[in-house]
């Protein structure tokens, strides 16, 4: 569906440019405000938030909004029931000219978007609410786009707020400007978004391009490349997909051992493309990568980098298998780990786990559902 407005969103420009050769400066436009209005609560718990233009110029925009599913929902009026569907709790005030592509409603994350765009030969009338300079539309104060309706669940601030990919919330990976607003091909406009709720208002400013590049990470891309795995469970999360560690003997799991974590080099080692090989006459496991050589003795404890010893638990065999504490695992394959609990570790290649951040918070539960007792019997 988003690649489906962003199609539609370019054909939009494209045509507008075809028609109009020229565009008002940006240095004519007055300051450019979208208001987030939320009115005082009723009995019931359930306010408005009408959404509205103050002195913007456009061709297309599209706004994406989150906010704490703990403290609000968006709510249907005519139901009496939480919103499921955009439609269910969202007004869109119709204006002549003016046209919607794409409306979506994500209730459980709590997250909606909208994106719509004026033609660059709209005809209006007083039912617009806007005139036309070339290509663009022009509003004034109060030009009201959307009447949503919410009820309150709690206390907590709902944290209304443009869902930048921040890392601090949802967003939506194809958009990750969270607000924009666009004049013409090429022609991003800098604008402010003002919240208010319970009296209190928050503003944020926004020149419609910064997150195009150096975004936060996504889920899908934190999934990739990551180990997840837990202490006395046969199955693992491997790229975010359900993995037996051994499907010929599924008692074979990571292990607690004096307090740390220990793992299964030869599965962490390949997963992550590391040559594993067994060395018979000297007992011990012969780990080539990229980095060089690493050489692990369970029967004298010793970990070696070439002629550097390795601090570390002491490595062991269980069940004819070398076993080590995933901080030396995790040396070994080069890797980066967080444990955020005894008895789970993440093995992560490239750039560091931030456990504070959107994407690996969804990523880490998306992991450990998969490897939990429901699912992973099916394996």
């Amino acid at each position: 569906m988003k690649k489906i407005i962003y199609v539609l969103t370019a054909a939009v420009l494209m045509c507008a440019a075809l028609c109009f050769s020229a565009f008002a400066a940006d240095s004519d436009n007055a300051e450019m405000t979208v208001r987030f209005d939320c009115s005082e609560t009723d009995s019931n718990g359930v306010f408005t938030m009408k959404i509205s233009f103050e002195n913007v110029r456009f061709m297309t925009y599209q706004f994406a909004v989150r906010y704490d599913t703990e403290a609000v929902e968006a709510y249907s009026a005519e139901s009496k029931t939480a919103a499921k569907e955009f439609s269910d709790f969202a007004k869109r005030i119709k204006h002549s000219g003016l046209n919607s592509i794409g409306e979506l409603l994500d209730a459980e994350n709590g997250f909606f978007d909208f994106t719509g765009f004026v033609l660059a030969n709209a005809s209006t009338d007083e039912t617009s609410g806007f005139t036309m300079d070339g290509a663009q539309a022009v509003t004034d104060k109060d030009f009201v786009l959307y009447e949503m309706t919410f009820r309150k669940k709690s206390d907590k601030d709902p944290g209304f707020e443009i869902a930048f990919a921040d890392g601090n919330g949802v967003h939506y990976d194809m958009f990750p400007e969270g607000a924009a607003i666009f004049g013409g091909p090429d022609k991003p406009y800098a604008a402010k978004a003002v919240f208010t709720y319970d009296n209190k208002e928050k503003t944020t400013e926004f020149d419609s391009v910064k997150y195009s590049s150096g975004a936060a990470p996504t889920k899908s891309q934190r999934l990739k490349n990551t180990l997840y795995m837990q202490s006395e469970n046969y199955a693992c999360a491997a790229d975010g997909a359900l993995r037996v560690i051994d499907a010929s003997d599924k008692t074979f799991a990571p292990e607690l051992k004096d307090g740390a974590l220990c793992v299964p080099l030869r599965f962490v080692c390949e997963y992550f493309g590391l040559k594993t090989e067994w060395d018979a006459d000297r007992r011990c496991a012969v780990v080539s990568g990229e980095n060089g050589k690493f050489e692990i003795y369970p029967d004298s404890g010793k970990v070696l980098y070439g002629e550097q010893q390795l601090d570390s638990a002491k490595p062991y065999i269980n069940k004819d298998r070398v076993f080590v504490d995933f901080s030396t695992a995790a040396k070994i394959a080069d890797v980066n780990t967080y444990a955020g609990n005894a008895g789970e570790v993440v093995f992560a290649k490239g750039e560091e786990w931030k456990p504070e951040r959107y994407a690996e918070k969804q990523a880490l539960n998306d992991m450990k559902f998969v490897i939990s007792p429901l699912i992973k019997i099916f394996a």
